[in-house]
């Protein structure tokens, strides 16, 4: 599949490991390419991710020509934030932050945060996953799953709300049995889930694992970049607070 036109038409964009090679030749060295301004950087993520799905449809290890563009621009970003690396206790990180694309494979399998839409009747689709954090100080985080489902007796779709709550922990380490990390560290524990008149325990929901431990790369121009324990990125923009 073609990238959209838009992206097709961007100009190319001086990734961070290009820029980090310094200069090329030993004789006749020239300087390495400047990057645009973070801004800029932020707002090409956004055009690259918007359309596509949060990644759930790409295939593994057949990748689409369009996630070579996002891998640079994210790349890019991290390197403009590497002199002055994001805190997990900075309020920058404070409201609600979409996912607007992902290349965790767990989280490409279910197609979104908790996989319920599989287990409705007839099935249904993830249309968002928003994480949502109301102070720096308050050690609690909110993610929400918006559904759709159309019931197999039905022809209309219906809006699904699934929500799960847990402590979350900024920085440091040593919380839950785990160690290292950093500033930028996010940890957060699942705790409730709540689908409906439904209660579950989310400490149990497996597909909540990969969202538990996020290390913030990036935060600024309405973009946040994380990556999971295994290195896998996550793209967030923030929205107007639900």
């Amino acid at each position: 599949m073609a990238p959209p036109a838009f992206v097709a038409a961007a100009p190319p964009l001086p990734t961070a490991r290009r820029a980090a090679a310094g200069p090329t030749g030993w004789a006749g060295r020239r300087p390495a390419r400047q990057l645009p301004p973070p801004s800029e950087l932020a707002a090409r993520l956004l055009a690259l991710t918007r359309p596509v799905n949060c990644g759930y449809d790409f295939i593994e290890g057949t990748p689409d020509p369009v996630e070579y563009d996002i891998d640079d621009a994210v790349a890019a970003l991290e390197a403009a934030g590497e002199a002055a690396p994001p805190a997990a206790t900075s309020p920058d990180l404070v409201g609600t932050w979409r996912l607007r694309y992902t290349t965790s494979p767990a989280v490409r399998y279910v197609g979104g945060l908790t996989g319920m839409q599989g287990l409705l009747p007839g099935g249904g689709t993830s249309v968002s996953v928003d994480r949502l954090i109301d102070e720096p100080d308050e050690p609690v985080c909110r993610m929400v799953e918006e559904l759709s489902w159309t019931p197999p007796w039905g022809n209309d779709p219906r809006p699904v709300t699934v929500s799960v709550v847990g402590s979350l922990r900024r920085g440091g380490s040593g919380w839950g049995g785990l160690s290292g990390g950093g500033v930028g560290r996010l940890k957060w524990a699942p705790e409730r889930l709540s689908v409906g008149p439904l209660r579950p325990w989310g400490d149990s929901w497996k597909s909540l694992r990969p969202w538990t431990v996020m290390d913030v790369s990036w935060v600024g121009d309405g973009v946040q970049v994380a990556r999971g324990q295994t290195g896998y990125v996550f793209v967030f923009e923030k929205v107007e607070d639900a």
